[in-house]
């Protein structure tokens, strides 16, 4: 099975909506993960695209207690399957 790369805006799409099912604000997760507030506001606003680093973005899962891969996963799309 061939996977496209996911889909930054997706991935930060993603983000946002656990943060906020977790009831967390910008600053919360920003405390919890040690990554800067304006860079988890980037991300979540699909700004930062594949200029992102992986550390930050385990330490945002970590923090989230959510599966790097499902998040990838699910930012991504199979290749020729609907």
């Amino acid at each position: 099975m061939k996977y496209q790369k996911p889909d930054f805006k997706c991935v930060g799409f993603l983000m946002r909506g656990l943060r906020e099912a977790r009831g967390m604000s910008i600053w919360d997760l920003a405390f919890k993960s040690g990554v800067s507030e304006s860079n988890i506001w980037r991300l979540e606003h699909g700004l930062l695209m594949g200029q992102y680093h992986m550390n930050e973005f385990f330490a945002l899962c970590d923090a989230l207690d959510a599966e790097p891969y499902l998040v990838l996963r699910l930012a991504g799309k199979k290749k020729g399957k609907p």
